[in-house]
């Protein structure tokens, strides 16, 4: 959502913005996908590949989060 909204907003500086908050709420399903292992709601096997996913998402986000911002 965050990103497709930023997308349709004028000004890079302003998409970049939403990409930060795309980030942050893929930092909140990080600590979200741990809290559901360490209370026992998703087992290891589950778990690490959804961590692995967040984490791929994360680095696509600061990859073109650092391409946007280098571009102004």
């Amino acid at each position: 959502g965050n990103i497709a909204e930023g997308c349709g907003r004028s000004g890079k500086k302003e998409f970049a913005r939403y990409l930060d908050i795309a980030s942050g709420s893929a930092t909140e399903l990080e600590y979200h996908l741990l809290l559901a292992r360490d209370l026992r709601l998703l087992d290891n096997s589950a778990y690490q590949p959804l961590q692995g996913k967040v984490c791929e998402v994360k680095q696509m986000l600061t990859s073109l989060l650092r391409t946007i911002r280098s571009e102004d």
